[in-house]
Parts: C-alpha cells; sequence; structure tokens
C-alpha cells in the first residue's frame, strides 16, 4: 500500500510547480498589461499554493485537508464557469468571439478544462485511503467536502443568475440604454456585470456592458449612480 507521505509529496511537488507557473503568468500579464493599464492591479494566490506545497512535502495532514477542500472547490468553480458561459452568453456573441480571436476562445475553455482536470487529480490524491486513515488516526475530521463543492457551485451558478434577474430589471435596462446611447443602434447589447461599491459621496453601481455586430465588440462601462 502506497504510504500517505508519498503521496503527500507528489501533491506538494505538483503544487509548488502550479504556484510558480502562476506566479510566472502574473509577472508576464503585469509586464505587457501595465503600460496599457497603469491603475491596474494584479495578484496571485502563488505563494500561497508554493508554501502549501511545501507544508505537503513535510508531510502535513492539517494541510492536506485544506488543500483538498479548496481543490473541491475548484473543481466546482471550474465546471460551474464553463456551463454558465456557454449557457449565458448568447450564442451569436459566442461564436463571434470565436471568429474574432479563435485562438483566445480555444483557450480559454483548455485553461479551464485543464484547470478543473488539476483539481479533479488533487482531491482524488488526498482522498486516497492512506492518507483518509492517516488523517483520522491523527485525530482530524475528514468528510466529503459538500461545502465546498457547494459554495463553488453557488458561486458560478447564482451569481449569473441574479445578474440575469437584475439585467432584466430596471437597472439593466438603463444601463442598456446609456451604452446604446453612446454607440447607437449598429449594436446588440449584452450585459456581463453589474458591481456596486461605496465611497465617500455614497453608493454608485457601474455595469459592463457588451457592444457587439459581425464586426467588432466593444467593451462598455457605464456609470448608474
Amino acid at each position: 500500500m502506497q504510504h500517505y507521505r508519498t503521496i503527500l509529496k507528489q501533491v506538494g511537488i505538483a503544487s509548488i510547480a502550479i504556484g510558480i507557473l502562476d506566479l510566472m503568468y502574473m509577472v508576464y500579464r503585469v509586464s505587457t498589461n501595465l503600460q496599457q493599464s497603469p491603475t491596474g492591479s494584479y495578484s496571485s494566490p502563488g505563494i500561497l499554493i508554493v508554501v502549501a506545497g511545501v507544508y505537503l512535502i513535510r508531510g502535513s495532514l492539517r494541510t492536506a485537508n485544506i488543500v483538498r477542500w479548496v481543490a473541491a472547490f475548484w473543481i466546482a468553480i471550474g465546471i460551474g464557469s464553463i456551463l454558465m458561459r456557454s449557457c449565458s452568453t448568447p450564442f451569436d456573441l459566442l461564436m463571434l468571439e470565436f471568429r474574432l480571436d479563435p485562438n483566445g476562445f480555444v483557450m480559454w475553455y483548455l485553461s479551464k478544462i485543464i484547470e478543473t482536470a488539476v483539481a479533479y487529480w488533487i482531491y482524488r490524491q488526498l482522498s486516497a485511503e492512506p492518507v483518509m486513515s492517516a488523517s483520522l488516526n491523527s485525530g482530524h475530521h475528514v468528510s466529503i467536502p459538500k461545502q465546498a463543492f457547494f459554495l463553488g457551485a453557488a458561486l458560478t451558478v447564482l451569481m449569473p443568475i441574479l445578474l440575469y434577474i437584475t439585467g432584466d430589471g430596471v437597472l439593466g435596462r438603463k444601463a442598456v440604454n446609456l451604452a446604446r446611447a453612446k454607440y447607437g443602434q449598429g449594436y446588440k447589447y449584452h450585459l456581463t456585470a453589474l458591481n456596486r461599491s461605496r465611497k465617500m459621496s455614497g453608493e454608485t453601481i457601474s455595469a459592463k456592458i457588451a457592444a457587439y455586430n459581425d464586426r467588432e465588440i466593444k467593451n462598455v462601462r457605464v456609470e448608474l449612480k
């Protein structure tokens, strides 16, 4: 039987590699986009992933349970993101995104599939019998992380539903009308996000809208109040 420390070491090495790649990607994004968006902010969980990998290599069962929970959460996030983008975006807009940027379109789906597959592998490894037995013997509570699966699914499924409900209401229509007033009737409009923020002057609401026709897609941001 495979010893639990061997499993934790394998997952730890993979986690360190993933964390380093994520940090490298963050540096790439900053270096390529900073001039275009000087006020943009970028963050990466890469350091936390590397630290978790180090603890796993050292045989930490507490870390194994935490990473297992996060992996379950990320499985639900990955599957939900793929389904919701495919189902909540108008079909003609999806096809236009593919036609205008096929590489970016395919890479988005491919990256989500890979992320979900990696999260599933980590979850399966840390749910193996040697790890579960060692955790129980050490006094750790182990069970199927239903909360993680539910929370991940809720974030990816409920948020677009709420956006759809809100977007079909007064705020959504107002945002679309503001975008239409700026870009005219030559575009179709699809609400992609509603954001609320509080400032010293009070609450502000902004909306992101995709304005598109047969030739282009414009990402429009409007302030509602």
